[in-house]
């Protein structure tokens, strides 16, 4: 081979390397996502994609974006952590102590700007804020309420975890890959999420109760007294839920959707019906004609296919606006006509759910 020919190979090899080299290089990471830091065996998970929720036309109408207001924190901090904040998630086990939680919030803020604004929030409100190094993570707390209180764990390309207890660790290291993830098991959580369009929501919230869970809930009913009626259990029936709200310009179609899943179709007609009856209260109520949600509730799709029950509100960001301020501002309960026999807003007898529910 003469020498051209291997300089030519030689270059020719150096320019692919360069090219594959600047190809993976540059490759973007992969985005960070609350959900991630969701452990497997969590009972119920709520996620807010804040940017939604900032660019969304109901928190436009109300006023609640471009309010250039300053709160305690932000005055402490030198700005307002919310709007460098792009997506949480909050994850509740179903065991555990009581009052355990996990909050993942994404940021947008280096390493030092939080922990200078956490410690600066904390001693502001008369704390003892103590900064160390745990699993790899700085943790900022409380020195004198220790762990009895919530704490705060960061560090760079993570989310910012606020929590308690061992779920606060649970958390932390299903986001590094030390555990199991609700997002990589095919059911559970990110199932429902699938199922109610999570990815494109402002707010889901998805909950899965274990046969144990509902057992437990049958028997603090009224001190499992007498046992429940069709409305009832059919309520005890539900073992997976989830909904999710669309609050921005691209809401689409459908502005809240839900979904429960039941043990069985029966179960699940049950409620379906016990849902439809309610519905049609809400919406003849004077109240929520007054206020601009009867026409949405009117329009509200409640169906049961097999074990699943779906329900899809479609109302605007203008339609919503309106309904809360006027909600919020309301002086006093709606006048209500007397119900008459057979009218919409009547109760029927299985609408009360409790332990005597027949």
């Amino acid at each position: 081979m003469t020498t051209r020919r291997r300089n030519l190979i030689a270059l020719l090899l150096l320019g692919a390397a360069a090219i594959a080299g600047g190809y993976v290089a540059g490759a973007p990471r992969p985005a960070l996502r609350a959900f991630d830091a969701v452990p497997q065996g969590s009972f119920l998970v709520i996620t807010v994609d804040l940017e939604r929720v900032r660019r969304s036309g109901v928190m436009a109408e109300l006023g609640f974006v471009g309010r250039g207001e300053l709160d305690d924190i932000s005055r402490t901090c030198g700005f307002d952590p919310l709007d460098h904040a792009r997506e949480a998630a909050i994850a509740v086990p179903e065991g555990g102590e009581p009052g355990d939680f996990g909050v993942a919030v994404v940021v947008d803020l280096s390493r030092a700007q939080m922990v200078t604004c956490a410690t600066s929030v904390l001693e502001a409100r008369g704390a003892v804020a103590s900064v160390h190094d745990e699993d790899g993570y700085v943790i900022v707390e409380d020195h004198k309420s220790g762990s009895k209180n919530a704490r705060i764990a960061l560090k760079e390309g993570s989310p910012l975890f606020i929590g308690r207890g061992p779920w606060l660790r649970e958390m932390m290291r299903a986001f590094d890959g030390r555990g199991a993830r609700a997002a990589t098991k095919r059911d559970g959580h990110a199932a429902l999420r699938e199922a109610v369009g999570g990815s494109g929501a402002a707010l889901t919230i998805t909950a899965i109760l274990p046969p144990e869970l509902r057992a437990r809930l049958r028997d603090e009913v009224d001190m499992g007294q007498k046992p429940g009626g069709p409305t009832f259990n059919a309520v005890l029936s539900v073992r997976e839920a989830a909904a999710s709200v669309r609050a921005g310009d691209d809401a689409g179609k459908d502005a809240l959707l839900a979904t429960a899943v039941c043990d069985t179709p029966e179960a699940c007609g049950a409620l379906r019906d016990f849902l439809e009856r309610k519905r049609k209260a809400v919406a003849g109520d004077l109240g929520v004609r007054l206020i601009g949600l009867g026409a949405a509730l009117d329009d509200m799709r409640i169906d049961a296919h097999g074990s699943a029950v779906q329900i899809a509100l479609t109302a605007s960001a203008p339609e919503i606006a309106r309904a809360v301020r006027r909600g919020l501002g309301a002086q006093a309960p709606s006048a209500r006509p007397s119900p008459r026999a057979g009218d919409a807003a009547t109760p029927a007898p299985d609408e009360v759910i409790d332990g005597r529910d027949r």
